[in-house]
């Protein structure tokens, strides 16, 4: 060792493992204190219910809940099959006013992943195999439903979806009742 370095080789060791176990413990400390691996964050509901576009049951799709509150929680998605859905209280809503987006996802003339009949539509048609989504934008990218999930069990909604829905007014969605504001 040089006499250039008034530190030793160990003791520049033993600096550094001290600030990574300083570093460690701080993190641990954080954690503990900010909830780190506990599920203290809002309580999530189980919630039902149905969705029909025309009085038919959407035979497959997804219904986002996205709470209106930035600070209620965090937002939550489902399968739709044959018109119903469910959330548990795993992957439930919180309890709040959620803005509701609902799209179909069988509306496709093959499945999203079969290349070979997406490339065999193109040659036949020339045309994008892409069909419109049967759900107007008012009840998904430009939605103006509306649901409140209380603080219950056993709550059950109801989604009467129109292929021409009315452009005024909001549609609000109370346990299972209808109302427009």
């Amino acid at each position: 060792m040089s006499s250039d370095h008034p530190v030793s080789f160990s003791s520049q060791i033993f600096k550094r493992r001290a600030w990574t176990a300083n570093l460690i413990c701080g993190m641990a400390l954080l954690c503990s204190n900010s909830g780190c691996g506990h599920d203290d964050g809002p309580r999530k509901y189980a919630i039902s219910g149905t969705i029909t576009l025309n009085g038919t049951p959407l035979k497959s799709g997804v219904v986002r809940l996205i709470p209106l509150e930035p600070d209620a929680g965090p937002g939550t998605t489902e399968l739709v099959t044959e018109g119903d859905f469910l959330f548990t209280e795993e992957n439930g809503p919180v309890a709040a006013e959620h803005r509701v987006e609902i799209e179909a996802t069988d509306h496709q003339a093959f499945a999203m992943d079969d290349e070979a009949a997406f490339t065999s539509y193109v040659k036949a048609t020339g045309r994008s195999p892409f069909a419109r989504n049967p759900i107007p934008a008012i009840y998904n990218t430009a939605s103006q439903l509306t649901a409140r999930i209380a603080e219950a069990e056993d709550q059950t909604f109801a989604f009467e979806l129109k292929s021409r829905p009315l452009r005024s007014g909001k549609q609000h969605i109370v346990n299972d009742q209808h109302r427009v504001p």
